[in-house]
């Protein structure tokens, strides 16, 4: 479910932690099955690991392994965006265009919810239209950092605010996409993505620093 991403997520940026399925059972009142089905999830995302015996870890999420995850988009997704463009619909290049420069007229009052769809729609449904299974399964396993933002987006700790997090660097890019121009689009994405690393570690060590300390039945820290 969306509060146990949520949980798990927060705790990923706190440290290294064994997570208990019973526990995660009686915390939620949920089946054995439908917390198996979210953590499954959550490990294709690259947020947690399974261990043989049956435990979950959850993976720490610091600056080191956010810096690798960028490395890894840094690789993939302009060269999934360049061989994309000239196979994105107009009408759908048209259509996410609006969406974020509606979002930029509305700012602060954008929810986090609806800066997440703007992240997915460019950074991973138009990739999509590369028609690269291999490429879009890579992506898949470094998506712990998509799903961070997401959560710290939509926090009381990190409000947005008038500050446009992203939707300016998103709008260039696909005024290149929109001009059909693969080797542009492809630039101004490698941009953007230089530019995100540096804002999301630093919304990440604001996040840790203002995240209140809690302590769940369900989840026992690891030290190393």
């Amino acid at each position: 479910s969306e509060e146990i991403e949520n949980v798990i997520t927060r705790l990923s940026v706190l440290g290294k932690w064994r997570l208990s399925v019973r526990g995660l059972q009686q915390e939620y009142s949920v089946s054995k099955r439908s917390i198996e089905h979210s953590l499954k999830r959550l490990e294709f995302n690259g947020l947690l690991a399974h261990r043989k015996g049956g435990q979950w870890i959850i993976h720490q999420l610091d600056e080191a392994r956010l810096d690798s995850l960028y490395d890894i988009r840094f690789w993939l997704e302009p060269n999934l965006l360049q061989n994309a463009v000239v196979h994105i619909p107009m009408d759908v290049i048209k259509q996410t265009l609006d969406a974020h420069e509606d979002a930029l007229a509305r700012l602060p009052h954008v929810s986090g919810a609806e800066l997440n769809d703007l992240e997915i729609t460019l950074h991973r449904t138009l990739l999509e239209y590369a028609n690269n299974q291999a490429g879009m399964a890579a992506l898949s396993s470094v998506n712990a950092g998509l799903v961070m933002s997401k959560h710290i987006l939509a926090s009381d700790e990190i409000p947005v605010g008038s500050q446009d997090p992203f939707i300016d660097e998103h709008i260039a890019v696909l005024g290149a996409v929109k001009r059909r121009r693969s080797e542009e689009s492809k630039v101004r994405m490698q941009a953007h993505l230089m530019k995100s690393r540096e804002k999301v570690i630093s919304r990440l060590r604001r996040f840790r620093a203002a995240s209140p300390a809690r302590t769940f039945e369900f989840a026992t820290r690891i030290k190393d």
